[in-house]
This record gives structure tokens, C-alpha cells and sequence, in this order.
């Protein structure tokens, strides 16, 4: 695997470009059934996603596919409509850094003393996502499409509701947890029939007083052209800052080795 596949299936894990399984959430079979209005569920969608200016976040991240496993420290700022800088650490070493803008892409490889670039075009092509730079800096910080077909489908589940809405690209299911009252995850089908399924848990309050889910879990299923990709990302995050910058530091040593693809 190139370090291009490497950093791309993490972006992708954390970013959301497809699931096959269904959603499973966890319940309390002693816990009551409740039942929640359209409306209702509407408002928890609605209140699922953050509006900030700043997003900065530290955990762990493992991603498990066919072809390796890994586990890292990430450390994600977002600049809202300017900038994604993300690190990666293993055993307290820097191993990779990526920058990305509204139109083009860095990627630091620290231990190999390397690095690559290219438009945001490329890289989009890379992952094989056609998805705004907006949408690509939600699905990083876990915001999710807000419901806008107003004939969507609303079905009781075991485990809560499941909100079901077609787009012109593609093709969502909400899935709520009525207990908690709470976004459990999504599911996202695109045109290509690539797939995605985005599991969200532990919710906690940050000192911004925003309510968000540190515990993430990412499925994807992505048709390359020869054969499906499947990927497992699980991010737990430690820390979750909302509208306090951060430094994005970003430079290239000089004598680092341009690897990029043309």
C-alpha cells in the first residue's frame, strides 16, 4: 500500500463515504418504549450538528482494512471554509501530517522524509468522493446532512426510528436512538453505489457547552474500479474543543522528497 492509500483510508474513514451493514445500537430491554413525533425527531437532527467557527479535537484512531491495522494519536483542527490540518502520532513519533484547502492537498510522510501534493481534485479522485470541501470538513467534525425531504420516511424500530430521505446524489438513513433522544448513526448511499455508515456514541458536553459524540465509528464499503475496499475506522476522541483556534503549523523541510503523482 502506497502512503497515499495509507493517508487516504483514514481521511475516508473519518471523513464518510460508505456502509453496508446496518445500524445496531445498543439498548436497554428494560428501559420503556417511548414514542417521539416527527417533529421531535426533526429537532434532534437538527440539534446533532455543531455550528462553529473553530473545531479542534485529540484521541485515538484505529483503522482496520484487508491489508493492515493501525493505531494512531490524531489531532484534527478545522477552520471553518479554509482549512482541515490533521497529525498523525505513533509512540509519541509525528508520522504524517495532511493540510488541505478549498482547492489543493498536503501530505507530510515524517519518518520517510517525504512529501506529496496535488489539487483537491486529485484527491477527491483518490477516494472517490465527489463531495464539496464543506461537506469533506462536516463529515470530519461529525456533522451529518440536515433533513430536508419533507417526504421522508419515518419507521419505528426495536431500537428507536429510522429516518429514511433520497437526494439527487444519494441516498440517507438516520437512525435515532429514542431512549437517548439522541443521533445513533447514518447511513449514506451514493450514485456509484459506494456506502457508508457512520456510528455515533458517548456524548458529552465540552466546555463550549456543545453536546457532541466522542466515540465515532466508521464503516465503509468503496468500489475502486477493480473490487471493493472495505475499511473500519474507530475514533475516540479525549478532547473536543469548539471555537478556540489552534495552531496549524504546516511546513515542508526543504530537504524532503516531492513524491507527488502527476
Amino acid at each position: 500500500m502506497t502512503n497515499i492509500r495509507l493517508i487516504s483510508y483514514l481521511i475516508i474513514g473519518l471523513s464518510i463515504l460508505l456502509f453496508a451493514n446496518s445500524c445496531k445500537s445498543t439498548k436497554d430491554s428494560t428501559a420503556s418504549e417511548k414514542d417521539l413525533s416527527e417533529e421531535r425527531i426533526r429537532d434532534i437532527i437538527q440539534s446533532h450538528n455543531v455550528d462553529y467557527d473553530w473545531f479542534c479535537a485529540e484521541g485515538k484512531s484505529k483503522i482496520d482494512t484487508d491489508e493492515l491495522t493501525v493505531g494512531t494519536k490524531m489531532y484534527l483542527r478545522v477552520k471553518k471554509d479554509s482549512i482541515i490540518w490533521m497529525t498523525f502520532k505513533k509512540l509519541g513519533v509525528t508520522a504524517a501530517q495532511a493540510l488541505i484547502t478549498q482547492d489543493s492537498f498536503f501530505i507530510i510522510y515524517r519518518l520517510e522524509k517525504a512529501y506529496e501534493k496535488g489539487g483537491i481534485d486529485r484527491m477527491k479522485k483518490q477516494l472517490n468522493m465527489d463531495l464539496s470541501f464543506s461537506e469533506i470538513q462536516d463529515y470530519l467534525i461529525g456533522n451529518i446532512p440536515i433533513l430536508q425531504d419533507t417526504a421522508a420516511q419515518y419507521l419505528k424500530t426495536p431500537d428507536g426510528y429510522t429516518v429514511k430521505e433520497s437526494h439527487p446524489d444519494y441516498y440517507l438513513e438516520t437512525y435515532i436512538d429514542h431512549q437517548k433522544e439522541a443521533v445513533s448513526g447514518i447511513k449514506i448511499t451514493d450514485i456509484k453505489n459506494n456506502k457508508i455508515k457512520a456510528l455515533y456514541n458517548d456524548y458529552q458536553e465540552t466546555d463550549s457547552g456543545h453536546t457532541v459524540a466522542f466515540e465515532r465509528k466508521f464503516l465503509s464499503s468503496i468500489d475502486q474500479g477493480y473490487g471493493l475496499e472495505i475499511g473500519n475506522t474507530k475514533i475516540k476522541w479525549s478532547k473536543i474543543l469548539i471555537n478556540q483556534p489552534k495552531s496549524t503549523r504546516f511546513n515542508i523541510p526543504r530537504h524532503y522528497e516531492d513524491i507527488s503523482i502527476d
